[in-house]
């Protein structure tokens, strides 16, 4: 538990004065929507048109970012109480909304069409770059080709051990059609179109489901749920934990979504946060206090979020601007020494990449033996934090050394039971 204190403690004080900079350059504004209840979903047309799902208002549409809202609903049906709980539109302009059934509009939400024939609690949707559409249900995964008009169940294409009431809860896809899966029991992976499957063997936090995934504009999968976020590097192979430098308290994360330059963003329980070095380190976003359900990013960077209670919030300032990503970025490497040191048995090795390479990060004991490999991948640049576990070490001074191409630095560590 001292560890752990220790740890937030640390990355509070070496993110507290790009916190408070970027507060003062980018706040936020409540819009005219005031939903009877949470904010499930929000998402933007090619027109900047944008849709958000509530629980008791159905569709939202605003034509003028935010300013003024009216509901959509013809045609569309739910469940009071449940109400609608995604959607998304296509680069046709084309919307589709789930709620206990999936339906589909084409004139901007005025009129609602029925696509599916089979109940079900509809969670989320993914499009791949040939047009095909995915939903997940409460109980099964769905697939389109005919550009929503019809959807087939493809659930037992999917290994059965993976199979549970109220398994699926989000989807996303990425730049290559592979598409990811969130469920209680970790991730699915399908690289063919959803034709086979193979499960990720994860259980994040022992069966907790998984509220959002996201890929990112460079491949990069983030999951985030009741465990905090994970992110993969490997297609899903492999999941790291990175919420640890979230800079306040957190239950869940329950929305991801990134810009195409690689800024990340979380919605939490307890407000928004913000990564700009594909989530090693994470800034406080702002709205506190807020549950987050929903986010989504116009055309020109202003990011919009939906909330527990009802309102739709939008940045005053886009997200996407250059300046504001510049001013985190570190201007030359650096190794900080571990704290604490001396430790025992965990401690945090911080550092920082300016420039895109290869970096590697080595552990050495006072022989010059290698003793472990920390870091070894390419790496954007930020700041990035490793926690080492040195439980399986005896006591002793040990050296942990930073490189990439010309830049060598190597610093001392003391590791004391």
């Amino acid at each position: 538990m001292k560890t752990k204190l220790i740890f937030y403690v640390f990355c509070i004080s070496n993110f507290m004065v790009e916190n408070a900079l970027f507060s003062q350059a980018l706040q936020w504004q409540p819009t005219a929507v005031i939903a009877g209840g949470p904010i499930n979903s929000i998402t933007i047309s090619s027109g900047n048109l944008i849709f958000a799902a509530s629980r008791d208002s159905g569709v939202l549409r605003s034509s003028n970012m935010g300013q003024s809202w009216k509901t959509v609903n013809h045609d569309l049906e739910w469940i009071l109480g449940e109400g609608v709980n995604s959607i998304l539109s296509n680069s046709e302009g084309a919307l589709f909304a789930g709620s206990l059934f999936i339906y589909r509009s084409t004139n901007h939400g005025d009129d609602w069409v029925e696509c599916s024939t089979v109940p079900d609690w509809f969670k989320g949707f993914g499009i791949d770059t040939s047009g095909n559409i995915f939903a997940v249900s409460a109980l099964r995964v769905w697939r389109s080709t005919d550009a929503g008009l019809s959807w087939a169940s493809i659930d037992s294409l999917i290994p059965l051990d993976t199979n549970s009431l109220d398994n699926y809860q989000s989807i996303t896809i990425d730049q290559e059609n592979h598409i990811f899966v969130g469920h209680n029991n970790g991730v699915l992976i399908s690289t063919n179109e959803g034709d086979t499957w193979t499960n990720s063997r994860v259980r994040f936090g022992g069966g907790n489901p998984i509220n959002a995934i996201h890929s990112s504009s460079v491949g990069t999968i983030f999951t985030g749920g009741f465990d905090g976020i994970f992110r993969s590097t490997d297609d899903g192979l492999t999941w790291v934990q990175v919420s640890g430098t979230i800079p306040f308290y957190v239950t869940q994360v329950q929305s991801i979504i990134s810009t195409k330059s690689n800024i990340i963003l979380a919605g939490t329980d307890n407000g928004v946060c913000y990564s700009i070095d594909n989530g090693s380190n994470w800034l406080d976003f702002g709205l506190r206090s807020y549950s987050i359900r929903a986010l989504a990013i116009d055309s020109s960077g202003f990011v919009y979020a939906g909330t527990d209670s009802g309102i739709v919030f939008r940045s005053t300032q886009s997200v996407t601007s250059v300046s504001i990503k510049a001013a985190y970025l570190p201007g030359s490497f650096a190794l900080g020494q571990n704290y604490p040191n001396p430790f025992n048995p965990a401690t945090v090795i911080q550092y920082s990449v300016p420039v895109p390479g290869f970096v590697t990060l080595t552990l050495f004991n006072v022989v010059g033996e290698k003793i472990q490999i920390l870091v070894s991948e390419n790496m954007e640049p930020g700041k990035y934090n490793v926690k080492f576990d040195g439980g399986r070490l005896p006591s002793g001074i040990y050296f942990y050394r930073l490189k990439e191409g010309f830049y060598v630095a190597t610093r001392k560590m003391v590791l004391i039971k």
